[in-house]
């Protein structure tokens, strides 16, 4: 009775949903305007604040360049060349900031859990599995999201990174595991470090869980999902982790990423 049951669950939740939808409109993600037709889960007047990340940036850490240099903005950034992350590319989705930025805030800070719908939708509509560029000739990678603190899940009730890895594992048919890692502590400021320093002050935050650890990650691919990424310090840690305990090769993908204006450079003969 419960496999022919299993059938009738996408019918109705197609008539549900409308019904829903009829009866409580669906608001923007950002500004929680009602009553116009949204985009990507956005009004019109905020959607257009979204700035893809799919052109200018490094193409390593997914650093983007809010001015596009001249020649293409697809530079590999100057951290990234001073020293290479561990992973082999990071991706994000937007860079973070307008209305993206404010319906983050409020989907991690305001109780609004709901905003996991839109924003999931956002993430796996941009990070393609051909902009990541994961090599699954030697097996579907395993997809793993960056744990939230015990306190900030008790609060919160959900982790923003495991909604966005569980909605990347069912879009790509990726296996998921998302208790592979743990947080032994409070991931403290890492502003205004070098990645040196912020390398130093994150180290031991993350370790492998010994429930299912290292077994479902020996040898394999690993995509390792976070929200956001400001200065991948906690991306590095978690990576560094990942590939300690037997993983292969990791690649990062998050909703966002805190962009970066290249400082204005004097024109040919200005005074110094």
């Amino acid at each position: 009775m419960q496999q022919m049951a299993r059938p009738l669950l996408r019918p109705r939740r197609m008539i549900i949903e409308p019904l829903l939808q009829l009866i409580f409109p669906p608001r923007c993600a950002a500004c929680d305007a009602g009553g116009q037709r949204l985009s990507q889960g956005l009004c019109a007047a905020c959607v257009v604040t979204l700035v893809p990340t799919a052109g200018a940036c490094c193409p390593r850490c997914s650093l983007s360049y809010l001015d596009e240099a001249a020649g293409g903005g697809a530079q590999v950034c100057g951290e990234c060349l001073a020293s290479p992350p561990p992973w082999e590319r990071a991706v994000a989705a937007y860079a973070y900031g307008g209305a993206l930025q404010d319906a983050i805030a409020r989907w991690k800070n305001a109780d609004a859990w709901w905003l996991s719908r839109p924003l999931r939708e956002l993430f796996v509509g941009a990070v393609t599995h051909a902009r990541l560029g994961v090599d699954c000739a030697s097996g579907a990678p395993l997809v793993v999201p960056v744990p939230s603190v015990p306190r900030q899940l008790r609060v919160r009730g959900f982790n923003p990174a495991g909604v966005l890895a569980h909605h990347l594992s069912r879009t790509h048919g990726w296996p998921l595991e998302p208790r592979a890692l743990v947080t032994r502590r409070t991931p403290p400021t890492t502003r205004d470090l070098s990645r040196a320093g912020r390398r130093r002050r994150l180290a031991g935050v993350f370790a492998p869980s010994k429930s299912r650890f290292p077994r479902s990650l020996k040898a394999r691919q690993v995509v390792l999902v976070d929200d956001v990424m400001t200065t991948g310090a906690t991306a590095d840690a978690a990576t560094r982790v990942l590939l300690r305990a037997g993983a292969a090769r990791v690649w990062v993908a998050t909703l966002a990423r805190v962009p970066q204006v290249r400082p204005a450079r004097p024109w040919p003969g200005a005074p110094a």
